[in-house]
């Protein structure tokens, strides 16, 4: 029934344009023939004369009668042609046969199916838990239905899992699609598949598993979808925390952290990191075992079913009095490039603590280093200072303060403090107001400082008795008595300070030319105009922790010549020519090099050209020698250097007074 309103008003047209150029003249072309006739208008008797001296009488509506006539005639003809011509009736009963066809096959299609293919005759069921435990096996049976009366081909499942999924047997494998080949579904018919995966999340956590089916049919290229979600939720979490955190800490004042964290999943848990996050004012000032990265991240390893894991953490909080500083332990499998992020936190817990400011403030330095832990090479004397502040709005009396040293390190017979008393036996430091009249009462805002000494052993003799990684630490303490109505209550606090004692990496350079690995040539005396040979020899010592990184470089000045003679072979000693650099690369150095056992030794030969300028000196030959490195144990850097070698090669038995100086 489209197409009818087109062809009948085509139709219409042809039969129009007929019916017209048969149509009778209108009474407008039988005056146009009249006046245009031989006869000069008077053939016809409807006419009249016209006399000269009457205006002719014509009607003024002719036009609108003529309009009416052939709109009723055009009418007239429409209604004739549509109900009376026979082309009209074929094509209408023609139309109306064609659209009962088209009704009729389109029930047909509709009602009874054929080969019609329909996505809502697609099903995916999914029968699995709808509640599992974190790091616990989930299975899934997949349950696709054709209701279809045809057969689905090319038929694809797809599935995808939430963000730190695993896969079940190795939980260390991430485990994010699933792709199972169905080959075909039959018409009417029903694939199963069945998998299972391991999901972690914290408790109550909601997890979405998507679900999707793609196939084709014969004769079409078009790839038909579906797609089913499914929610899981987490019942319970793989891990626990047992923490044990103070509700308050002093400003500024050491605190300790316990965490103990446990495994409630009856499959191992690989490679997991555990994290202390904060935002600012937290700071981690030490923890058994230490941190991976010197600060608040953890690595647990493998944690087997009812296994568990424990650290110990030093810290500190910054912020003023009421602030609170919310602490966040997390636990979770490595992640990253550098297995150093948590990829899915399996356990996430939050702990606030409130910053309280302490009665008595007290602040410990050493060696003009503020920090919780300092850093010391042990080659002086440590100077300390103890500063102490009444933070009450009430008076303090009978303050009493203490320092005192503990560690392998500490030099007993070192100590020593302005205005207190020094007990070598348990290597404390006293001061009350017996010493410092100061301390006899301190009103509100009364601050006052203290300053003292001590040392470390020798470095050559803690490596002679085999330590190695030492550390110390200084605990100070400041007592008193607050006076309050109705009598005094005691108030205390107490600060602690690491002190690490670093390696001492040197390197020592020699000249010579009897002794070593290579034959010298060339005369001793240099002289002007011609070209010496020497041997030098640079040794590497190191102290007490063990030195990586190590790298010993020196310039060689343009009168100079490499040889590329280079012992032992082993040695990487490498000689740039653009920069006149010699770079000596030992990797790592063991602590006792050069003390408890043989230093690193290098040898190699330069060719020294002397000229009129050198006449009467002895030329630098190789420049200053700088070597640097990584302590291991405290993390800082060590570096320290060798003067310039001359042609003066004192260090030979063979050498002779005045055999370092260029002759004429």
């Amino acid at each position: 029934m489209c197409n009818i309103g087109p062809v009948f008003w085509c139709f219409f047209m042809v039969n129009e344009t007929n019916h017209s150029d048969q149509s009778e003249p209108s009474k407008i072309e039988e005056l146009k023939k009249s006046l245009y006739s031989r006869r000069g208008g008077q053939e016809g008797s409807h006419l009249h004369p016209l006399s000269p001296n009457e205006p002719p009488e014509v009607p003024g509506d002719w036009q609108r009668d003529e309009g009416q006539f052939q709109s009723r005639k055009a009418r007239y003809k429409f209604l004739t042609l549509t109900s009376e011509s026979p082309a009209v009736k074929i094509f209408f009963a023609f139309s109306v046969i064609f659209f009962l066809l088209a009704a009729v096959f389109a029930g047909v299609s509709f009602f009874g199916g054929g080969g019609a293919v329909s996505v809502e005759n697609v099903s995916i069921g999914v029968a699995g838990p709808a509640v599992i435990g974190a790091g616990e096996p989930l299975p899934l049976e997949i349950i696709v239905s054709n209701s279809n009366n045809v057969a689905l081909e090319a038929a694809d499942l797809k599935i995808s899992y939430p963000e730190g999924s695993r896969r079940v047997g190795n939980v260390s494998e991430e485990l994010l699609r699933e792709n199972f080949d169905l080959d075909g579904v039959k018409a009417g018919g029903q694939v199963r598949r069945k998998t299972s995966v391991v999901l972690f999340g914290e408790e109550g956590v909601k997890k979405i598993i998507t679900i999707s089916f793609e196939y084709r049919v014969t004769g079409s290229n078009a790839i038909f979808y579906k797609e089913r979600p499914y929610e899981v939720t987490i019942s319970a979490s793989p891990v626990a925390f047992d923490i044990s955190i103070p509700k308050e800490a002093n400003a500024n004042q050491e605190f300790d952290i316990n965490v103990t964290v446990s495994s409630n999943s009856t499959t191992p848990l690989d490679d997991l990191l555990f994290e202390a996050q904060s935002g600012f004012g937290f700071k981690i000032i030490g923890s058994s075992p230490r941190a991976l990265n010197g600060g608040g991240l953890w690595r647990i390893g493998d944690l087997a079913p009812g296994g568990k894991w424990s650290v110990r953490i030093r810290a500190k909080l910054d912020g003023q009095e009421g602030d609170e500083r919310v602490i966040t332990f997390v636990v979770g499998p490595a992640g990253g490039e550098s297995g150093r992020t948590i990829k899915t936190e399996l356990l996430s817990l939050q702990k606030p603590v409130v910053i309280r400011k302490p009665f008595i403030g007290l602040d410990l330095i050493l060696n003009d280093d503020s920090g919780a832990e300092v850093i010391i090479d042990g080659l002086g004397a440590v100077r300390g200072e103890l500063s102490w502040v009444n933070n009450t709005p009430d008076r303090v009396v009978d303050l009493e303060l203490e320092v005192s040293f503990s560690g392998g390190a500490f030099d007993r017979e070192s100590a020593s403090a302005e205005r207190g008393s020094y007990r070598e036996s348990g290597g404390t430091i006293f001061w009350n107001k017996n010493t410092l009249p100061a301390l006899a009462a301190a009103l509100p805002g009364d601050s006052g400082s203290v300053r003292f000494r001590f040392g470390t052993l020798p470095a050559s003799s803690l490596v002679s008795a085999g330590l190695r990684n030492q550390e110390m630490e200084v605990s100070a303490i400041v007592r008193g008595r607050r006076i309050v109505s109705g009598g005094a209550e005691s108030v205390t606090t107490v600060i602690n300070k690491k002190i690490k004692l670093s390696s001492r990496l040197s390197v020592i350079g020699r000249v010579s030319r009897s002794v070593g690995p290579f034959q010298n040539v060339g005369p001793v005396p240099p002289k002007a105009g011609g070209e010496t040979s020497y041997t030098i020899s640079w040794s590497v010592t190191n102290s007490l922790n063990t030195a990586a990184d190590v790298k010993v470089t020196a310039a060689l000045p343009s009168y100079v010549r490499w040889l590329g003679m280079v012992s032992p072979p082993a040695e990487r000693l490498s000689y740039d020519e653009g920069r006149r650099q010699v770079a000596w690369d030992l990797g790592e150095v063991l602590p006792g090099a050069g003390f408890s056992a043989a230093p690193r030794e290098v040898f190699f030969q330069v060719y020294f050209l002397a000229d009129v300028s050198h006449v009467g000196i002895s030329p630098e030959i190789v420049g200053e020698a700088t070597v640097s490195g990584r302590d291991r144990f405290t993390g800082g850097r060590l570096e320290s250097s060798f003067r310039a070698l001359t042609t003066a090669f004192e260090n030979d038995p063979a050498y002779r007074l005045g055999d370092g100086t260029v002759l004429p």
